[in-house]
């Protein structure tokens, strides 16, 4: 067994014990702390829900989209010429690409996605049954 002769070496050795309990401790409390699962609702508020039905948000009325960037003014060194090429290259890209992006919007707005989601559960919930 190896035992120090020095101050210097006591002081390392116990740093390094002292480090290793703390270690030991840490991992040790991290293994007995649980996270709490269940967190219960106040009972003022239990009395005012109405309903526990689960609600799917349906798609935003507007779709977007990315448009790559012209950078002719950038390529060119600058100047109001080329910005202004570069202004009419964007707005052509960005009303190709609304028009594009048309009849998807249009086709997506007749989907009711609350209602086949509804339905699929409830045939799933049937299934299990």
């Amino acid at each position: 067994m190896y035992r120090p002769t020095t101050n210097k070496e006591r002081l390392k050795m116990k740093n390094l014990k002292c480090t290793a309990l703390l270690c030991a401790v840490l991992i040790l409390t991290g293994c007995s702390a649980r996270k709490k699962e269940f967190i219960s609702i106040p009972e003022t508020v239990q009395t005012e829900l109405q309903s526990t039905d689960v609600y799917l948000v349906d798609c935003p009325d507007k779709m977007g989209f990315d448009i790559k960037a012209s950078n002719v003014a950038s390529y060119t060194g600058g100047g109001l010429i080329f910005g202004l090429i570069d202004a009419a290259v964007m707005s052509s890209r960005q009303s190709d690409a609304e028009e594009a992006i048309g009849c998807i919007h249009d086709e997506l707005k007749n989907i009711n996605v609350q209602n086949i989601l509804h339905d699929k559960l409830i045939l799933k919930q049937s299934m299990e049954l």
